[in-house]
C-alpha cells in the first residue's frame, strides 16, 4: 500500500491549571490489492490536563486514527479512543497512576464493531534523572460482534527505561 496523511495542531491554556493539545488531518492509503477499496478519513487527537494539586495532574484524551486489519477483503479499520488518567507523585522520584480507557474499532465501514476496555495502575521511580524503573498492570477486555471472538488479558509489563 501506499499512503499520505497530514496533521496541523496548536497547545493551548485555559487557565494555569487547565492545559491542552489538540490536532486534526487527514490520511489515506491506497492498497495494490484491486479488491481493497482505498481507506481514507479526518483523524485526530485532543488532551486536557487539569493540574488539581502541584502533586496530581488529571489527564483526559481522545484520539482517531485509521489502522490495519487482518479481516480479509477489509482494507483497515477506523480506531477511536478515549482515556482518563489520574496520576500523583508521592516523591519527587516516585509517580503512580490510574488509568481507564474505551477504544472502539469500527473494521470495514462499520460493518464489524470492536469495543476494548482497559483499566490499570503504572508507576515510575526515578534512580536518576537519565534511569527509572517502571511497571505496569493493565486488565483489557475485548467485546467483539463477531462471535467467539471476545476476550480478555491481564498484562503486566515491568521495565528499566535509560533516557539521554
Amino acid at each position: 500500500s501506499t499512503g499520505v496523511g497530514g496533521r496541523i495542531g496548536s497547545t493551548f491554556e485555559l487557565t494555569r491549571l487547565l492545559t491542552g493539545e489538540a490536532s486534526i488531518g487527514y490520511q489515506q492509503r491506497a492498497y495494490d490489492d484491486a479488491r481493497l477499496k482505498e481507506l481514507r478519513g479526518l483523524v485526530g487527537d485532543a488532551s486536557l490536563v487539569w493540574a488539581a494539586t502541584p502533586l496530581t495532574t488529571v489527564t483526559l484524551r481522545a484520539g482517531s486514527e485509521l489502522g490495519d486489519t487482518t479481516v480479509p477483503g477489509v482494507s483497515g479499520a477506523l480506531n477511536r479512543l478515549i482515556a482518563l488518567e489520574v496520576a500523583h507523585a508521592f516523591r519527587r522520584n516516585w509517580i503512580v497512576a490510574g488509568f481507564a480507557g474505551l477504544q472502539r474499532q469500527d473494521i470495514g465501514g462499520g460493518t464489524i464493531k470492536e469495543d476494548t476496555y482497559q483499566l490499570g495502575v503504572r508507576t515510575e521511580y526515578k534512580l536518576t534523572r537519565t534511569t527509572s524503573v517502571r511497571a505496569s498492570f493493565t486488565h483489557e477486555r475485548l467485546k467483539s460482534a463477531t462471535p467467539g471472538s471476545d476476550s480478555t488479558a491481564n498484562i503486566v509489563l515491568v521495565g528499566l527505561r535509560l533516557q539521554l
